[in-house]
């Protein structure tokens, strides 16, 4: 991954709908957002899941997990849950937040700061199945970039650089 070129990396997103409703934006009940990680290891990071009901959240959790398992050659999901001061001044994510993810198998992983903010990185290790989709096949690719590179020269450019309707002190670099 590059700076500024997540490629395949990119964040994905897709809509959650009850099997009993007809898809679509305005029937939607919720949205899931999540993107591949490579480090050592190959794992799916959920960077947001909303729901319309609580209620819900358990069975959205499952639905993207099987997903994101389905698609991605990852070995586990990493999902953030942010912290919010508790009374007695403690920084702890929501319970009833943090008990929907430890009902899905997510566990406790490590702890994170970013920009003044604690967080508690859980992590759902992929199950053998029938418990989770089998590992999808990564097949190899190559990334081609062609590209140019103008020179703009500070002095005066020499005489065989220049060329009719081009300003003359740019050069081409290949």
């Amino acid at each position: 991954e590059r700076p500024g070129h997540p490629g395949p990396a990119a964040p994905e997103c897709f809509w959650l709908h009850r099997r009993d409703r007809a898809p679509g934006l305005k029937e939607a009940d919720g949205l899931a957002i999540f993107r591949l990680k490579r480090m050592s290891t190959l794992f799916g990071v959920l960077l947001h899941l909303s729901v319309v009901d609580f209620a819900m959240l358990q069975d959205a959790l499952n639905a993207v997990r099987a997903r994101i398992f389905e698609c991605l050659p990852i070995r586990a999901i990493r999902v953030t849950l942010w912290c919010v001061e508790q009374e007695g001044g403690t920084l702890k994510p929501d319970k009833e937040i943090e008990a929907a993810y430890k009902s899905c198998y997510f566990r406790w992983f490590q702890l994170t700061n970013v920009a003044g903010a604690r967080g508690q990185v859980m992590s759902r290790p992929r199950a053998e199945p029938p418990d989770d989709p089998e590992v999808p096949k990564e097949l190899p690719c190559i990334e081609l970039c062609v590209g140019q590179v103008w020179f703009r020269h500070k002095g005066q450019p020499s005489s065989d650089a220049g060329s009719v309707g081009c300003a003359r002190n740019l050069l081409l670099g290949a």
